[in-house]
């Protein structure tokens, strides 16, 4: 089932397949729901996938104006609402998707059935982070997108691994260039203004899955790895061979250990 779900103010495109345990998926910053088109067969056996494009990313119209995460879990919470979804829901967030899929479970977290991180960070974002981000911000003011999407999609793969995924890497490229640019300048803004999550997941009660690329030139892995040593009992996956694109630069294991993660709920 294809729909565009409206809910305070935002327009949803939002994609359902599949029957059994609710996972919802959440992408990344220039993503879309279709990133997650491999893990989706992987899981739609077992399990009701969930998919949504971000605000003026996909098939989603664009944002209002200065929205941040934490305006934004309700949104999600409405979605699943509306789709009649009542169990609690793995929630799974890819980068940017991680910051939505912890500011959700902070706000909802008896509705949390799981919480998987994919190459995102949990603390709030340092000076260094915002100065990068908002050079983006510019760039794109500036009508250049497209050269900042030229070195910024090849910077989601280890070294080298652009090469070996060449259609991975065309679709990033499809994909990315239909966000809008009012839709990646409202990411940036509510990436760039979210809150700590730490302290929250500290104290979580569900499973906490953290997926870390060795290679990842998006999120230093180093500060992810620090980050998952200080939440009590979360797993950890670290992809040797990857960048910030694990599901698809290691897809197997990737989706393997999902898999095996969620089952166990």
């Amino acid at each position: 089932m294809e729909k565009i779900i409206e809910s305070s103010g935002f327009n949803i495109f939002t994609k359902v397949e599949g029957n059994g345990r609710p996972v919802l998926l959440l992408h990344s910053l220039w993503g879309s729901q279709k990133l997650f088109d491999s893990l989706t067969k992987c899981l739609t056996p077992d399990n009701l996938v969930i998919r949504v494009d971000f605000p003026g990313h996909g098939n989603s119209t664009p944002p209002v104006r200065n929205f941040t995460f934490d305006e934004f879990a309700p949104v999600l919470d409405q979605i699943l609402s509306q789709l009649d979804i009542t169990e609690t829901v793995n929630l799974i967030g890819h980068s940017m998707g991680g910051f939505a899929a912890m500011a959700y479970a902070k706000k909802y977290p008896d509705k949390v059935a799981s919480l998987t991180l994919i190459h995102t960070l949990i603390q709030q974002a340092d000076p260094t982070s915002i100065k990068h981000r908002l050079r983006q911000a510019d760039l794109i003011r500036r009508n250049k997108k497209k050269l900042l999407l030229q070195f910024s999609n090849d910077s989601n793969f280890a070294p080298g691994n652009s090469l070996k995924f060449p259609a991975q890497y065309k679709q990033l490229e499809q994909i990315s260039n239909l966000v809008s640019g009012e839709g990646a300048l409202e990411a940036i803004h509510a990436i760039n203004n979210r809150e700590n999550s730490l302290p929250f997941l500290k104290d979580a009660r569900f499973p906490i899955l953290i997926v870390i690329g060795q290679k990842d030139r998006v999120y230093n892995p180093e500060q992810q790895l620090r980050e998952s040593k200080n939440i009590p009992g979360a797993e950890v996956l670290i992809l040797q061979n990857s960048g910030h694109m694990g599901f698809w630069e290691e897809e197997q294991i990737f989706n393997a250990k999902i898999a095996s993660f969620i089952g166990d709920r």
